[in-house]
C-alpha cells in the first residue's frame, strides 16, 4: 500500500519535482507526500519539503526513535498501535481527552511535552513502514476532556506546535481521522485549530459526540470489534 502516481500527469509533474529537488536525495515516495499534500504546486511543495528537512535537522527528530520518555509522561500521555484496519493501515489509538498537559506545563515541564511530540510522531512513522503502509487511521478519543484541560494558553500552544509540525511535516500520512466523544466545547478549540490544516486533510476528519452507536458503526466500516481497545467495544446486550 505504498504510495502509487495515479496518473500520465501526476508522473510528469513527478518528475519536473525530482529535477528542481535532486539536491535533497528524497524517494519518489516523501516527493508524491508533499506534492499531494500542497496540490501539485511544485513551488510550494519544493518550499514545503525544503522547509520540513531543516525541521527535521534543527530538531534531530530521527534521533526520537530511541528516546526514552520520562515515566510521567509515558503514563499519562497514552496512546495504543491497534492491529491494521481492514486495508492493511495502522490504526492508532488516542485518548487524547485523558492527557493531562497543564499539569505538566504548569509544573515546569513544558519542554519534555514538547519533545514527546517527535516521539509520538517517529514511533507512527515507523509503524506505517513496517507494516509497508502510506497512512494510517487515526482515532482521536477526547473522552474526559474538560474546560480546564483546555482553558491555559500554553497548553493550547502546546498541542497547537503538535498539530502545526504534524501537518508541515508528515503530509498524506493520515487517512482518516475518527474525532470520537467529542464534548460541547470541541467546537471552539475546532475553531482555534482548524487554521494549521489545507482543506485536504479537514476532509479526513470525521467527527462524533458521545454517542457510541454512531461511532462505532463507522469504525466497524473499516475494521473489527476485537481489534479496538476495550473501552471502544461494542457493549454486550443485556439479556
Amino acid at each position: 500500500m505504498k504510495l502509487k502516481v495515479e496518473s500520465d500527469k501526476e508522473q510528469e509533474t513527478l518528475n519536473k519535482f525530482r529535477e528542481v529537488t535532486a539536491d535533497l536525495k528524497v524517494d519518489d515516495e516523501t516527493l508524491l507526500r508533499f506534492m499531494r499534500a500542497r496540490e501539485w504546486d511544485l513551488n510550494r511543495a519544493e518550499d514545503m519539503l525544503r522547509k520540513s528537512i531543516k525541521w527535521r535537522e534543527d530538531n534531530n527528530v530521527s534521533s526520537y526513535l530511541s528516546y526514552e520518555p520520562p515515566e510521567y509522561l509515558k503514563e499519562d500521555f497514552v496512546f495504543e498501535m491497534l492491529p491494521t484496519d481492514n486495508e492493511g493501515r495502522p490504526v492508532i489509538y488516542v485518548p487524547l481527552g485523558r492527557w493531562n498537559a497543564r499539569q505538566w506545563v504548569e509544573k515546569g515541564f513544558k519542554e519534555d511535552c514538547l519533545k514527546f511530540r517527535f516521539y509520538i510522531f517517529e514511533l507512527v512513522a515507523e509503524r506505517t513502514r513496517d507494516v509497508n503502509a502510506s497512512s494510517i487511521t487515526l482515532i482521536l478519543d477526547l473522552a474526559e476532556l474538560t474546560y480546564y484541560k483546555c482553558a491555559s494558553l500554553e497548553t493550547m500552544q502546546l498541542l497547537y506546535y503538535g498539530l502545526k509540525d504534524l501537518e508541515a511535516n508528515y503530509p498524506e500520512i493520515l487517512k482518516t481521522c475518527y474525532i470520537i466523544n467529542a464534548p460541547w466545547l470541541f467546537p471552539t478549540a475546532y475553531n482555534f485549530f482548524k487554521p494549521i490544516f489545507s482543506q485536504r486533510t479537514l476532509n479526513k476528519f470525521k467527527i462524533f459526540d458521545s454517542d457510541r452507536n454512531n461511532w462505532h458503526a463507522k469504525l466497524m466500516d473499516v475494521m473489527t470489534d476485537e481489534s479496538l481497545p476495550k473501552v471502544l467495544r461494542e457493549v454486550p446486550t443485556q439479556m
